[in-house]
């Protein structure tokens, strides 16, 4: 199994290749670069390109609500892990302090291709921080995480 890695400083760099019906372990490193917000637990999906956490001007479902309203990330963990024709692996973290990094590591492939992960924003009463279905990439790139 091949080993990728992923940094997100509210900038997501990824590297490495995925090759035809191989599985790829991508490592996500997440840095808080806000000046005071806390990141609740983080959750991270890989998944296809069918799926995605939000959309932009839309509702946002019950499960992004309540990560966004009280961090609570199991709700959407279940639903994301009820969904194995269209999710790979979901992962995560602890909470994440204002200048402090995480790491965990996720399985992806070229049928699960992609990346989502949402955290809320403490202390806020409805903010999430997330990036929403960033293709998982054959080189190392990076990529801005905002807030919602």
């Amino acid at each position: 199994m091949r080993k990728t890695a992923i940094i997100l400083t509210a900038a997501l760099m990824i590297s490495g290749s995925l090759f035809a019906g191989q599985s790829r372990t991508y490592e996500v490193t997440i840095t808080n670069v806000t000046k005071g917000q806390i990141f609740t637990p983080v959750l991270a999906a890989t998944h296809m390109s069918d799926i995605a956490f939000f959309e932009l001007g839309e509702p946002a479902i019950e499960q992004i609500e309540l990560l966004a309203e009280n961090g609570a990330t199991d709700p959407l963990n279940d639903l994301l892990l009820s969904l194995p024709d269209l999710v790979q692996d979901t992962s995560g973290t602890d909470p994440i302090m204002p200048g402090a990094t995480a790491t965990f590591t996720i399985e992806g492939s070229n049928r699960y291709n992609r990346l989502s992960f949402a955290s809320m924003l403490l202390p806020t009463n409805d903010t999430f921080v997330a990036v929403d279905s960033i293709p998982l990439p054959r080189n190392y790139r990076a990529t801005t995480a905002y807030a919602y």
